[in-house]
């Protein structure tokens, strides 16, 4: 039976509203911002990004994003951009902000599937050829053996020369997905020179070791550095009475994590990620949820026309050789992309407008580290353009260069909303996820033994649960129950119930 909420004094929820304070919201709204500009993107790309949206339903920006990433992993070992004097690389590090279920994974798997299917082939290929690679390491051993036996100095150089250097072997691997910064050193100094870190769960990477307190300086600095395209310094103590310095040139490094709502606080609002300047390094999106209005689609995407065009131009990319460096301990030797003078003025153009926006008072004054690198993400993004649509290509033209400032301006929008986020206090935040999940999955009511055992992750034990709770009573969002509730056939003595906002 309906309740007549005008006559009925409890509201339906079993006590009088009007006895009580206003319930007040937990956080301030989040402004909109425009959507993200899919007809910028190349025309393979838009058709593809355009079938995953309409068959996946996962937000719109979540997806042009994914593919936008993909080919910048893609496209990142082939050029830089070259301006001026200043080389740019072209990778970048996309984060997305949302909760467990908006279809990261089933659209990161069309996105990098070209990326992952080589991974994978090359693999098969790697194990086949083992035997082989085991023999001319055993020759190249023989080789130096024998030439230490000589005995003057000069035959000794002229036979190491002659040997050359040890034969590398080195596993394919383009798209980590968890490791700490001293891995990636590694697998850069293995020998391999384009990688990317890309994971649905990019709380395992900030939450995990790589950015613990004693190692987070560590990591920000060497995204940073890979981000700029400069050299790694990679040192390492042997016995305790020696070390070994090397050095990684010409590597390439793009990032795309998706992060859960808990963690955007955390992450915009470290002070160590923004003044390191890692935070400036990033494009971030926190797209509107299309969970709840998903009804199931029965298309098989595998064979569509989109998804086959897509991943026969990212075959193509794929299939470019590496353009290295004649001394290969020098890495990648990227072929440099220049703007036609059309461009670049349009370029210089958009540049001192986004200067002149960062006086005092501007709209962008608040976000200045972000919006002084908004000309280089222009650049870096027209690039990934250019190269995707012809890996052949030296100059970006003034669409390439229209279609990375747009895309540029879209980031604008989304870092000046996420990091007036990184204001709101994390309590309040987790806070927020707590009265949702009362609302979502326990009816309405909370108990304090429910939160903290089958809860959100981040609320472990009864004092963390205990002070959410607080929070919420002094938001007028929680009334205590006499006598506690039955939830999930558990008594809790400790129970509320929630009382969402009004209107």
């Amino acid at each position: 039976m309906a309740v007549d909420n005008e006559t009925d004094p409890t509201n339906g929820i079993g006590y009088q509203l009007e006895q009580r304070a206003e319930p007040l919201p937990l956080l301030r709204k989040t402004a909109k911002n425009d959507p993200f500009p899919i007809d910028a993107l190349p025309p393979v790309i838009q058709t593809v990004a355009a079938r995953v949206r309409e068959v996946v339903q996962a937000p719109l920006d979540l997806v042009c994003q994914s593919f936008l990433a993909a080919a910048t992993l893609a496209t990142q070992p082939l050029v830089d951009v070259f301006i001026d004097g200043r080389k740019f690389p072209i990778s970048n590090n996309y984060m997305a902000v949302g909760v467990s279920g908006e279809r990261k994974s089933a659209v990161d798997r069309f996105a990098t599937g070209p990326i992952k299917n080589r991974q994978t082939k090359k693999t098969q290929e790697f194990h086949c050829d083992q035997k082989k690679y085991d023999a001319a390491k055993a020759a190249w051993e023989n080789q130096r053996k024998c030439a230490l036996r000589e005995t003057e100095a000069d035959v000794i150089e002229a036979l190491l020369f002659q040997a050359g250097d040890m034969p590398k072997y080195v596993q394919p691997c383009h798209v980590v997905s968890e490791p700490t910064f001293q891995a990636i050193e590694k697998c850069f100094a293995e020998g391999r020179y384009t990688l990317g870190l890309f994971s649905d769960e990019g709380g395992k990477f900030f939450g995990g070791y790589a950015m613990a307190k004693e190692n987070q300086t560590n990591t920000v600095t060497g995204m940073s550095k890979l981000w700029d395209g400069d050299p790694i310094d990679r040192l390492r103590v042997g016995d305790g009475k020696s070390s070994t310095l090397t050095v990684l040139y010409g590597r390439r490094f793009s990032i795309h994590l998706m992060l859960q709502p808990i963690l955007a606080g955390q992450l915009f609002g470290s002070g160590l990620l923004s003044g390191q300047g890692f935070l400036s390094r990033c494009l971030c999106c926190w797209p509107e949820s299309t969970i709840g209005t998903r009804p199931y689609k029965d298309v098989d995407l595998a064979n569509d026309e989109a998804v086959l065009a897509y991943n026969e131009a990212m075959q193509l990319i794929l299939d470019v050789p590496l353009p290295m460096n004649e001394r290969e301990e020098m890495g990648l030797s990227p072929r440099t992309l220049t703007l036609t003078p059309e461009a670049k003025a349009e370029w210089v153009n958009f540049h001192n407008q986004i200067e002149e926006r960062q006086k005092p008072g501007g709209d962008l004054s608040s976000i200045t580290g972000f919006a002084s690198k908004t000309a280089e993400h222009t650049a870096r993004i027209s690039g990934v353009i250019t190269a995707f649509q012809d890996p052949d290509a030296t100059k970006i033209d003034i669409k390439s260069i229209g279609s990375g400032i747009a895309i540029a301006q879209y980031y604008l929008g989304e870092a000046l909303r996420l990091f007036y986020t990184s204001n709101d206090n994390l309590s309040l935040t987790l806070a927020e996820e707590c009265f949702r999940y009362g609302m979502e999955k326990t009816g309405g009511v909370i108990g304090l033994r429910n939160l903290y055992q089958c809860g959100p992750n981040a609320v472990r034990n009864k004092d963390q649960a205990s002070t959410i709770m607080r929070i919420l009573e002094d938001h007028n969002r929680a009334v205590k129950k006499t006598g506690g509730a039955l939830i999930d056939g558990k008594q809790n003595r400790d129970a509320w119930q929630l009382v969402p906002l009004v209107g």
